[in-house]
């Protein structure tokens, strides 16, 4: 798909989300980053909110928005709410609140897979980014299923120039009783009310993505993403 058709698709998947906004929705389609800027061999591609799910993240859960199934638990147990978190949008849509308007991408390469979203809303305005915290508590938390199921999921902060008002980057490394373990890099980046979400994973059978490749290029998306 070229560029353009992908940014259209973007703005049409946007406009789902936000018909009244047209005007915001052209400056999010605008503010993704280029096609080239992921590389020679990537596919970029719009996606819509229900196709940007957890960002491009592994998958380690269900939907715990109603609480915890009787037959999960989560070690430490307080860490359950901090994954459902990770696994989506926070503080966007919730709670009857409206949805975003949003534009989304990926970008799909031979060696690393990459989602972009932006997202604007009220709600962003003033989020919080609380990862000393979340890394303090959570940064290696166990859900157990039945049958004896077991998935683990390790995080570790990645060194990242600070961007707009304020930013995170975080390696979340998901291992699952015997499969091989899968890592995310996850980046983002909140100013004023215009959120943007980086994350990108590997390929099938590459190797995990370099961590300095990719803050260099969530630098360049939040640079792109403040017009």
């Amino acid at each position: 798909m070229s560029p353009a058709s992908a940014r259209e698709s973007a703005s049409t998947s946007a406009s789902t989300s936000a018909p009244a906004e047209a005007a915001s929705i052209d400056e999010l389609r605008d503010a993704l980053l280029p096609a080239p800027a992921f590389g020679a061999d990537a596919t970029v591609v719009g996606l819509t909110l229900e196709q940007v799910g957890a960002g491009g993240l592994p998958d380690w859960s269900e939907d715990w928005s109603n609480g915890l199934p009787d037959d999960v638990t989560v070690d430490p147990p307080l860490c359950g709410t901090a994954l459902g978190a990770l696994s989506g949008l926070p503080g966007v849509g919730e709670d009857g609140g409206a949805a975003p308007v949003l534009a989304a991408q990926a970008a799909l390469g031979d060696r690393v897979r990459t989602v972009e979203v932006l997202a604007e809303s009220p709600e962003l305005e003033g989020l919080q980014l609380p990862v000393d915290q979340l890394l303090g508590a959570c940064s290696s938390v166990t859900v157990s299923g039945p049958q004896g199921s077991s998935t683990t999921v390790d995080l570790e902060a990645l060194d990242v120039a600070r961007l707009g008002d304020r930013s995170a980057a975080l390696r979340v490394t998901v291992s699952r009783d015997e499969a091989e373990a899968m890592t995310a890099l996850v980046g983002v980046v909140v100013t004023g009310d215009r959120g943007l979400l980086l994350a990108q994973t590997a390929a099938p059978d590459a190797p995990a993505p370099d961590a300095a490749a990719f803050t260099a290029l969530l630098g360049d998306a939040a640079e792109a993403a403040a017009g």
